[in-house]
């Protein structure tokens, strides 16, 4: 697996994870606004980005300043407790990049897969949802935490919808994605689930 692709992936993931905050009548505008930060940011702040927005509150910034990060931290009410967290986890991770990805400052997207993944899971949100809430032991769909929604989403997106890529790269990098941005438990909760949609 190629760096340009995890880099995509990761992005791709931050995306998804982003529009499960909106209403999917603000998905058009809200990608149109991601294609503008991938085309013109820097490794960093492309990273930056996608982890600053508050769901429904903060317009997503192109550039991110230092001072984002205390708006973070200091959130402090419900609806913003697991994105606040989230972000801490991202923050920390983002600082070393390597862990997942060499720091390249200069590294492309890879523009047709961010197309393909991205524009599947538009066109088939509700199909790929339910193929999630399908395969739940003892959970329901409202509780998965929103980075584990999101990692499951762009893998099914690949399984369903990318035919030239393997399902086992799909399964692969989906749990590398939830040791690199869920908690202790995302990475076995997404590779049970994706079992169970394989019928293994």
């Amino acid at each position: 697996m190629n760096n340009k692709r995890k880099f995509s992936r990761d992005v791709a993931a931050q995306i998804l994870y982003q529009l499960g905050l909106r209403e999917e009548s603000d998905y058009a505008e809200l990608l149109s606004r991601y294609k503008e930060i991938c085309a013109d940011g820097t490794y960093e702040e492309i990273h930056r980005s996608f982890m600053l927005d508050f769901p429904k509150k903060v317009e997503i910034p192109t550039k991110v300043s230092d001072d984002y990060w205390d708006k973070i931290e200091k959130a402090k009410n419900l609806e913003q407790e697991e994105h606040a967290s989230n972000v801490a986890r991202m923050k920390a991770k983002t600082n070393n990049l390597s862990m997942r990805v060499p720091l390249q400052k200069t590294m492309k997207l890879e523009n047709k897969y961010m197309d393909r993944v991205l524009g599947a899971f538009v066109e088939h949100r509700e199909c790929i949802d339910r193929h999630i809430e399908d395969n739940l032991v003892k959970w329901s769909f409202d509780r998965i935490a929103a980075m584990d929604l999101a990692i499951l989403r762009l893998a099914l997106a690949e399984i369903l919808y990318l035919d030239d890529i393997p399902y086992k790269s799909s399964v692969n990098e989906a749990v590398e994605l939830a040791k690199q941005y869920g908690d202790e438990k995302s990475s076995s909760f997404i590779n049970g689930l994706l079992a169970n949609f394989s019928g293994e």
